[in-house]
């Protein structure tokens, strides 16, 4: 998916109208196929560029060449908390790692005193200007926030950091209830419904009649983060209980977004990293198999039995699971023999590898990773209707349940601790699975989940269902397995709203092509993320 280019001003200097209407057009395409900083999630603001004269026969070509080589003079600067206004402002071009990464640096500068004025600002966030007071200004930061495709996700972040900083009664004394009313309008469902669970907790409320089924113990509340009390406190002093700014401040304090951004998370389970099923990490190795002794020795022989060479896939992988209930010949293979496979799998040239990572120098939130095919998965769950299965149940969706999915695979396939893909594997540890029994409807939309074989007495987890089902989808559909899916060489980039992927123009599969998996999904709101892909020999 290319990037949004927007030019703000453009002088043309021709001598008749005729001329300088061809020298729009021909900027115009050029801006379209030129190649240029800011790929991904970044975003790269410039502040003015001289093109060198060309004639009325140019072709579009042509003038995208001497974009790019402009574009490649300039010396743009990364934006961080250490990088002084004087220096933003006389900058030729800047650099920031997301649209919500400049929020929060502008929101950032407000609240410590400074008046920003360099010329970056008004363009990264619109609405705002140099002569608005800090409450004002912090308005305008949250209101263009929900103009974003990802304000699900960045508006909850954002806040939080104005609550770390003890400003939201200076954000609050700006915002009317209808500003409140429109940003309340941009949270996903599940932020608003945990709001309500914690308000029919409180002593007195009435229980909702279809909560959870009789008998079965109601999820506790969720509270919020210990920066969020005061805040809340100051809300129920000066905002009544239907009030929509204090519904928002509610709703954001108790809504923990599913993943974290920069270094390695402590939201993932270090047993899981580690390649031990999180649930039964700390059981010795008899009692593993007391509990399902077929289980342990049919993946004890598929992890000693790699694929032999010459062998596909699809034939090792389709081998009968012997001794694993609910099997049935043809099959696919366990997660213990995907990773075995996967292990097989060749790297690519050094060299396309060396020119990927080098061209990063200047984004430091790309890394080389092993599973850059993890993200093709969000294309065979939206097949099985997750995203359907999710919102059906508020319950469920705000367990961060693709996160664990995702951490599922990972340790299948046994990827490395420090792997940046872990990084999309982060969920709250504090947010407890539902206590609603977990039941698979084998007609339907979720036939593909009860034929995974995952009865609802017998399954494991909920994320080992869904991931058995994706397997199945996986061959029936575009015959290929996990492990050839998801490991290859790449560079990721994580951002708390961004999720993007390079791979070298030799890692095109087409069985990956066919069935539509590598397509550009952008947000999606399920998952919390934008995310694209993009191919090539180096990643700008």
């Amino acid at each position: 998916m290319p990037a949004e280019r927007t030019i703000r001003r453009l002088r043309v200097r021709a001598p008749d109208e005729a001329l300088a209407r061809r020298a729009r057009l021909l900027v115009e395409d050029a801006l379209r196929t030129a190649s240029l900083p800011g790929q991904g999630g970044a975003v790269v603001l410039v502040r003015r560029l001289r093109l060198p004269p060309f004639s009325g026969t140019a072709t579009p070509q042509s003038v995208a060449l001497a974009l790019e080589a402009r574009c490649r003079a300039l010396a743009v600067l990364p934006v961080t908390a250490a990088t002084s206004e004087d220096d933003v402002a006389a900058a030729a071009a800047v650099r920031f790692r997301d649209p919500l990464h400049a929020r929060l640096e502008l929101g950032a500068r407000v609240l410590g005193g400074a008046a920003p004025h360099a010329w970056c600002w008004p363009l990264a966030v619109p609405g705002y200007h140099a002569g608005l007071g800090a409450g004002e200004a912090l308005r305008a930061i949250a209101m263009s926030i929900a103009g974003l495709p990802e304000a699900a996700a960045a508006l909850p972040l954002w806040l939080d950091g104005i609550a770390a900083r003890g400003a939201v009664p200076r954000l609050f004394a700006a915002l009317s209830e209808g500003d409140a009313v429109c940003l309340l309008a941009v949270l996903p469902p599940a932020a608003l419904s945990r709001t309500q669970r914690r308000a029919a907790a409180l002593p007195g409320a009435a229980r909702p009649a279809a909560d959870v089924p009789a008998g079965v113990p109601a999820a506790p509340a969720p509270e919020a983060a210990p920066r969020w009390r005061e805040p809340l406190r100051w809300a129920g002093r000066h905002f009544g209980p239907s009030d929509a700014r204090r519904q928002l401040l509610q709703a954001c304090a108790l809504w923990i977004p599913g993943t974290v951004a920069g270094g390695m998370p402590e939201a993932i389970p270090q047993a899981m990293r580690n390649g031990a099923d999180a649930r039964h990490a700390a059981e010795p190795a008899e009692v593993r198999r007391k509990r399902d002794p077929a289980a342990e020795a049919s993946a004890t022989r598929q992890d000693a039995e790699p694929r032999p060479p010459g062998v596909p896939l699809s034939r090792a992988a389709d081998r009968p699971r012997r001794g694993v209930a609910g099997a049935r010949p043809g099959e696919t293979a366990g997660g213990a023999a995907d990773g075995a496979a996967g292990s097989q799998r060749g790297v690519p040239e050094p060299d396309a590898m060396r020119r990927m990572t080098v061209t990063q120098e200047g984004t430091a939130a790309a890394r080389p990773t092993s599973a850059a095919g993890l993200l093709f998965l969000l294309r065979v769950m939206e097949s099985l209707c997750l995203p359907e299965w999710l919102a059906a149940d508020a319950a469920w969706a705000s367990v961060q349940l693709p996160a664990r999915i995702f951490g599922r695979v990972l340790r299948r396939l046994r990827v490395d601790d420090g792997d940046p893909a872990w990084l999309l594997a982060a969920f709250d540890p504090a947010v407890a699975l539902p206590a609603v029994p977990f039941r698979i409807s084998g007609e339907g939309q979720w036939a593909m989940l009860a034929a995974a074989g995952m009865r609802a007495a017998q399954a494991r987890t909920v994320e080992d269902a869904w991931l058995n089902a994706c397997r199945r989808r996986l061959r029936m559909g575009a015959r290929i397995g996990l492990a050839d899916l998801v490991r290859r060489p790449g560079l990721l980039a994580i951002t708390a709203t961004h999720a993007d992927v390079w791979m070298a123009i030799g890692q095109t599969d087409l069985r990956i092509r066919r069935a539509g998996l590598d397509l550009d999904p952008g947000w999606v709101p399920w998952l919390g993320r934008v995310v694209h892909f993009h191919y090539g020999d180096a990643a700008p």
